[in-house]
């Protein structure tokens, strides 16, 4: 059941002071508000019976002009759902009320409806024609809920008005009810925190890919995933309709380009995953019948040096002789640290990943021989995020301005590592030296000398918030990706901030000096 509210809806009961979850009710009266408090109109009212199936015979004309509602309905248990409108009648989201005990006549008091913004936009296709019949669905990105969207077809100009919920969701494009032209599917990422007209949606001409797939008798295998990647990103393409049906069959629409088109049977099934790697897709494509062979589970579970579980790990699996990957699928431990994939025979190394967030380094187990089912549990040793250590030199009010490491581990490819300097003179301007190789220590004299670190130092402008001249009110966030390839393992990234501050020595504050060696 797809939900829009954390606790299905927020509900106060009037009159007759029965809780959401024993109201009774033949005639079950209420009124429906939006976040704000205000009335919603033509709120459609559906009814499930949780005890039998149906909907209880259900008569309602939704709610009046005024919020009202008054439905009736069969005795039972039931989940409600008030829909409200689209934009713009209504911004708000949906709400879903569970186990409602309805035997006899009372009132749901007041149901609120969730917080919403409208998000809406135009869909075309080359030339800006516009396009009619593209269904919308919108994920919830904080919660990985579907959101159920009233009005969620483009109309005959391919206008769109949709209400999501305020921060990050993602916004899909469902061409496959166009028959013709061939349009691909599409996909926004986007935060919005008021309403939002997101313009011209421009769909891609779209190809067909299809396949069949079968297992080592050559029998239809029945639901298997197929995702399509780009081989660069990684970044997984919308691809409704790519689970394959009865007859082992599976066909979707992708945008012309070179993907990663992945087979990922279920780990039930026993079954190696197939790729199809950098595939290029420039024309309707036929990639034949896939048998995938018999595999055996490689299975366990991945711990912190500290004891907890590592959720969100991710395993890779390499062929010992040649060094090539092995392709896996659903490869990431889940919640409780667990990994299961299915792979050929064979000796293996096992490389085990954190997510960059966690102080955590990966962790490699070589020449393991998988001939069978196959357990094999890994530790993750800890990985500095960077430390300040040293002194600083202090500015106004006698404060020392101070750097410290944000976004996690400081590993190769970390994308959302960075630092923070605080405790600066407010509004203040100055720049950090970024240093990598051996640990050094940073003064303010080197700094004088640039040529002492040429070819191995980075000098980047810095400018502070916080009120204009107030010491220690001067504060930055500064985000800087770590290099995937350059430097090596083991090598010291040294950072210091030097500020300007009239009363500091030399009319300048410096932070202490932040550095950490990287991990795998």
């Amino acid at each position: 059941m797809h939900r829009n509210l954390p606790l299905q809806a927020a509900l106060t009961v009037l009159g007759l002071g029965v809780t959401a979850a024993g109201a009774v009710a033949d005639q079950l009266s209420g009124f429906v508000v939006d976040a704000q408090g205000l009335p919603v109109a033509g709120v459609n009212i559906s009814a499930k019976s949780e005890s039998g199936g149906g909907n209880g015979n259900l008569a309602n004309g939704g709610t009046d002009a005024s919020g009202f509602f008054d439905v009736t309905i069969d005795p039972g248990v039931y989940e409600f759902t008030f829909e409200p409108p689209p934009p713009p009648a209504a911004v708000a989201l949906a709400a879903v009320l569970e186990g409602v005990v309805v035997s006899g006549n009372s009132s749901l008091g007041t149901v609120a409806l969730g917080e919403a913004v409208a998000v809406s936009g135009r869909t075309v296709s080359a030339g800006g024609i516009p396009v009619a019949g593209v269904n919308l669905d919108v994920i919830d990105l904080t919660t990985g809920e579907n959101i159920v969207l009233p009005g969620d077809i483009t109309d005959l100009s391919g206008q769109f008005s949709v209400a999501t919920p305020p921060g990050p969701i993602e916004v899909l494009f469902d061409t496959t009810p166009i028959l013709a032209p061939l349009l691909a599917p599409h996909q926004i990422n986007m935060a919005p925190a008021v309403s939002t007209n997101v313009g011209d949606v421009q769909l891609a001409p779209g190809f067909k890919v299809t396949a069949a797939v079968f297992d080592p008798s050559f029998q239809p295998l029945v639901n298997v995933d197929v995702d399509v990647r780009d081989p660069f990103t990684g970044v997984k393409l919308y691809t409704p309709g790519d689970n394959t049906d009865n007859n082992g069959f599976v066909d979707f629409v992708v945008p012309q380009g070179v993907y990663d088109i992945e087979i990922c049977p279920q780990f039930v099934l026993g079954l190696v995953p197939h790729l199809f790697g950098s595939t290029p897709i420039n024309a309707t494509t036929n990639l034949g019948i896939v048998t995938l062979a018999a595999g055996v589970p490689l299975t366990g579970t991945v711990t912190s040096h500290l004891g907890p579980v590592v959720g969100g790990a991710d395993v890779d699996v390499v062929d010992s002789a040649t060094q090539l990957p092995v392709f896996i699928c659903d490869d990431n431990t889940n919640g409780v640290g667990q990994y299961q994939v299915i792979v050929p025979n064979g000796q293996y190394d096992l490389v085990f990943t954190p997510p960059y967030s966690a102080h955590l380094a990966s962790s490699v187990e070589a020449g393991v021989v998988v001939n069978g089912a196959t357990s094999r549990n890994a530790v993750l040793p800890f990985c500095d995020c960077g430390t300040p250590s040293g002194p600083g030199v202090a500015g106004s009010a006698g404060l020392v301005p101070q750097i410290t490491a944000i976004g996690g581990s400081l590993r190769l490819g970390n994308p959302g590592w960075g630092f923070d300097v605080t405790s600066g003179l407010g509004g203040g301007s100055g720049f950090v030296m970024i240093h990598f190789g051996p640990q050094v220590g940073i003064t303010h004299g080197q700094f004088g000398n640039i040529s002492l670190m040429a070819g191995r130092a980075l000098v980047v402008p810095l400018q502070l918030g916080g009120i204009p001249g107030l010491p220690g009110a001067g504060s930055a966030s500064f985000p800087f990706p770590l290099p995937g390839s350059f430097p090596s393992y083991g090598t010291v990234l040294s950072a210091r901030a030097i500020l300007v501050d009239p009363a500091a020595p030399s009319g300048k504050s410096h932070t202490p000096v932040l550095s950490g060696a990287f991990c795998q």
